[in-house]
């Protein structure tokens, strides 16, 4: 500023003064103006003073680095802050000037004090000055000081072991007492360096501390409230105190809120969910809202699992004893739900009574393995016939049905609850394949649940003939369970079905006391039936006619006869006849049914009519 100007543009009086600017102008004793005025700096971590401070004092924990972070400012406006360096006492290693992006004000300038300096606790009073140096952009310093005045050991830390926690119980039940713990920890430097720790409750009665827990117990009736702080600290004679935290727990009791079981009849579900069937209560007991219109947040009705709701719509929930009735407010493949009213009762535990009314629904199981989905199916050439498929119940249809057969072709149904297929035997020929079906489930929610397409696990025969087979042929066999089905000709080109029970077929287990096996056969001429008897542990095949018994491991019934079977223990090892009729005894395991041979049935030829073993399983 090499000059003033004193007056208007016409009469004024210029005083020059050189080329040095003007510092500050002074009305007496009195600043008026200042020139270029020193940046200002004020510490962020730790908050210590603020803009204009010359210096700020901290303390600061005792072997350890500390991070002193700091903001600068200017109350010149046109003035920006580029650079800032730090001193300080033996050991510190100096900040030099550092250039900063320049700014007015800036932020985040920092240094650390290093673990090294203070290595004692106490209030140092030499070597314990910083000297921070802020520079604008016209060269101007400002020039302040970071002391340590403190130098502390780490502080304790106290944390609740045991919350006081609340509890429920009515005025009538009586005051209610719970208790708390509190644990201290100290640092093992803290303590090496002859510390003890504190606890207080208020933050000015102090206590030592046992290392053990601190208790506390307190007692309040319904609708109390209690709240316990505990402080830390660790203090030693003649050295600075490092004070610690605090930690509280508090202890309420309320009333405890009531609740209505929900009953339901007419209603189709394996498990039940209900929400929202809870009220509150004074501490007197008083139910609030008693009399008044409620409204249960959900009723929840699913099937078992692997199933579904199948069928064509929900119901709706009627309530008994208003009469209100609610639809379904969510609705999905295996879960339904409701928001039904109620009266809300006076008395705790009232059951609210609930029917379902409408819908078709039901709970199908939708997963099915290890079944014959499509059987098979022979006829003569030219002709039609209808096929079985495996039930799936009244809520599923066949829409895919695949045998990739020249010689058969069949077709699905594509009505629900039909388990029957169309058959049509183009040319001669049998194909033994495994058939593709598909289909899908209606559902009570809308819309279906798709099954497949895919293959069944299971190989079936699809076949054409041009003549009759003779009567008695096997036409093929399947299993149904244990039980072993056979398809017999008819000799009218039509089937029928023998079902048996064969050991060591469609896993078929005996009873553990035995088993016979009946073969018919003829002998000179005469029907005659070979029993043949499989038994365990050592017991034996009793035969028992109405005058006699027989044992041994195969009996010969003739035609006409008849014999009840037995497995007993506990009797000689003979085989042949008991007359007259003297019971061998023993402890009968099993028994079966009166067996008899039938005498009308013709019988030419030795062995001519014999049939497949029949076995027959002995009851316990």
């Amino acid at each position: 500023m090499p000059e003033i100007k004193l007056g208007s543009s016409k009469n004024a009086k210029n005083i020059n003064l050189g080329s040095k600017e003007i510092e500050e102008v002074r009305l007496g004793r009195i600043l008026v103006w200042q020139n270029n005025i020193a940046p200002q700096i004020v510490l962020t971590t730790p908050q210590v003073g603020e803009y204009g401070d010359l210096n700020f004092p901290i303390g600061i924990t005792v072997a350890s680095n500390v991070n002193i972070i700091f903001s600068a400012q200017d109350l010149d406006p046109l003035d920006t802050i580029v650079s800032y360096a730090v001193d300080g006492p033996t050991g510190f290693t100096p900040v030099p000037t550092t250039p900063i992006t320049p700014g007015n004000p800036v932020s985040g300038l920092t240094f650390t004090i290093p673990d090294t300096l203070f290595t004692n606790a106490g209030e140092p009073t030499t070597n314990n000055v910083f000297t921070v140096t802020v520079t604008d952009q016209r060269g101007k310093d400002g020039i302040y000081t970071v002391t340590v005045i403190g130098v502390s050991v780490p502080p304790p830390t106290i944390s609740v072991r045991k919350e006081f926690g609340s509890k429920s119980a009515l005025t009538s039940n009586g005051p209610q007492s719970a208790s708390a713990e509190w644990v201290i920890t100290q640092p093992s430097e803290t303590s090496a360096a002859g510390y003890i720790a504190q606890y207080s409750y208020d933050n000015v009665n102090w206590s030592n501390y046992n290392g053990q827990g601190i208790y506390r117990s307190t007692t309040i009736s319904c609708g109390g409230y209690s709240s316990v702080t505990v402080y830390c600290r660790s203090i030693k004679t003649g050295s600075t105190t490092a004070n610690g935290n605090f930690a509280s727990s508090t202890f309420s009791v309320s009333a405890p809120s009531v609740s209505f079981p929900v009953s339901l009849s007419n209603c189709v579900y394996s498990s039940l969910r209900v929400q929202g069937n809870t009220s509150s209560q004074t501490c007197g007991g008083v139910i609030s809202g008693a009399g008044q219109l409620g409204v249960i947040s959900m009723v929840e009705l699913r099937p078992g699992s692997g199933q579904r709701y199948t069928g064509t719509s929900y119901p709706n929930l009627y309530n008994n004893l208003n009469g209100n009735e609610t639809t379904p407010y969510y609705e999905a493949q295996a879960i339904v739900r409701f928001s039904p009213s109620y009266i809300v009762p006076s008395v705790n535990g009232t059951t609210l009574s609930y029917t379902c009314q409408g819908g078709d629904y039901r709970m199908t199981t939708t997963t099915i393995s290890n079944q014959i989905m499509v059987d098979g199916i022979r006829g003569r050439k030219g002709t039609t016939g209808v096929g079985s498929l495996y039930n799936r119940g009244q809520d599923f249809r066949y829409t895919t049905l695949s045998i990739n057969s020249p010689y058969v072709s069949i077709s699905p149904p594509g009505v629900y609850g039909d388990t029957s297929y169309a058959a049509s035997f183009n040319s001669v020929g049998t194909t033994n394949t495994k058939p593709i079906y598909g289909g899908d489930y209606r559902l009570a929610a809308g819309g279906t649940f798709n099954i497949g397409p895919g293959a069944q696990k299971y190989t079936r025969a699809f076949e054409t003939y041009d003549t009759c087979p003779s009567a008695g042929t096997v036409l093929g066999d399947y299993c149904n369970g244990t039980i072993f089905t056979e398809q017999v000709a008819d000799g009218n080109c039509g089937i029928t079905f023998r079902k048996t029970q064969v050991v060591g077929k469609c896993g078929y287990v005996p009873s553990p006391a035995g088993y016979f096996t009946a073969t018919s056969y003829c002998s000179g001429g005469t029907k005659a039936m070979r029993l043949d008897g499989y038994v365990n542990n050592g017991a034996r095949l009793v035969v028992q006619y109405p005058h006699s018994f027989q044992q041994g491991t195969n009996v010969t019934l003739s035609q006409g006869a008849s014999a009840t079977v037995t497995i007993r223990s506990g009797i000689d090892s003979w085989s042949g006849f008991s007359f007259p009729g003297n019971d061998p005894g023993g402890t009968i395991l099993a028994t079966s049914t009166v067996f008899t041979l039938g005498s009308n049935t013709a019988c030419q030829g030795d062995g001519a009519g014999q049939t497949s073993m029949i076995p027959n399983p002995i009851s316990t």
